[in-house]
């Protein structure tokens, strides 16, 4: 039981932090990845799809650079 419960342990701490990586991110508002994709891409519906993190930046950026024309006219 003690073994088991280690390994239920380090389950919920890996968890734990794949969700914390995704929840905190600062591009969650424009991050248009979901489970689905995540499932695709890494095998785990909690995986990070690194160029679907890029894609979300270059997404931010761009509104940015859209933001600060509009506000210049």
């Amino acid at each position: 039981a003690n073994a088991q419960e280690g390994l239920l342990q380090e389950d919920l701490s890996c968890l734990s932090r794949k969700i914390s990586r995704t929840a905190n991110c600062r591009l969650r508002p424009v991050c248009r990845t979901c489970a689905a994709a995540c499932l695709l891409e890494t095998g785990d519906y909690l995986g990070t799809p690194d160029y679907l993190c890029r894609y979300a930046a270059e997404f931010e950026r761009l509104l940015r650079t859209e933001q600060e024309e509009e506000s210049h006219e």
